[in-house]
């Protein structure tokens, strides 16, 4: 969790993340970008994200470095 403690902002929890991206991906919404949209305009995104907003740069940076390796093995 140290990955996480950045000082002066906010971070999101690393489980909701993991399922706005899972559901994004079921949903074939795989653009970072996309997800940020649908977290805001999508009544299931909003669910699962508890009314966060995660930016694409946040969404992206905890696809592309916590789940780097972890993701392909969760769709295998």
């Amino acid at each position: 969790m140290d990955a996480y403690k950045i000082k002066d902002t906010s971070s999101y929890h690393p489980q909701m993340l993991l399922k706005v991206l899972v559901y994004g991906y079921i949903s074939n919404v795989h653009s970072s970008r996309k997800l940020e949209v649908a977290c805001k305009e999508n009544i299931n995104f909003m669910r699962l994200s508890g009314m966060s907003y995660p930016d694409h740069n946040t969404i992206n940076g905890f696809r592309s470095v916590r789940l780097k390796d972890a993701l392909r093995s969760v769709f295998e």
